[in-house]
């Protein structure tokens, strides 16, 4: 993301809800790696749908969450891609997949498994299973390691000031 597009989205949402205070540097080392265009479609999308914020609302979660959500393949649809390839190469072949994902879900459980078995509502539901963790921890290690220090930092500094008098 440029750091024009950020402003541009702060400055939506400093309009939108103005008893809320944007610490731009905090947004930009969260939100940096989204694509301009899908960012700003999830600030207009959060504005023009959330009619108020709690205290502890985490709006940069929820304009992550929003712009990423079409990323990923949902478990159904990595489900079809697989008996599209189960079709296509069958068991003595070997299936390509659009993501990786899907492809280490698959490995899991093992394509002959796959190809051969009887009870395919049993493979799906695996596959569905381990889909999903594998999803959850795709996403979760999006967040750089550096980040999280570096915005650690910033938080060890800003506590600091705010308990200074205290004895």
């Amino acid at each position: 993301m440029q750091k024009e597009t950020l402003k541009k989205g702060l400055a939506i949402l400093a309009l939108t809800f103005p008893e809320k205070k944007f610490d731009g540097k905090v947004w930009w080392e969260l939100l940096n790696d989204i694509d301009d265009k899908k960012f700003l479609i999830a600030v207009k999308d959060v504005c023009s749908t959330t009619k108020e914020l709690y205290p502890g609302t985490n709006l940069i979660a929820i304009i992550r969450e929003i712009a990423l959500s079409g990323m990923y393949l949902l478990s159904g649809e990595a489900w079809e891609e697989v008996l599209k390839e189960v079709s296509r190469v069958g068991y003595t072949g070997t299936p390509k997949f659009k993501d990786a994902i899907t492809e280490k879900a698959v490995n899991c459980i093992g394509w002959k498994t796959i190809c051969a078995s009887e009870m395919i509502g049993v493979e799906r539901s695996h596959f569905t299973k381990i889909y999903e963790q594998l999803l959850d921890r795709d996403k979760s290690e999006e967040v750089k390691l550096e980040d999280c220090k570096q915005i650690n930092r910033s938080g060890i500094d800003k506590v600091k000031s705010l308990t200074e008098g205290i004895g």
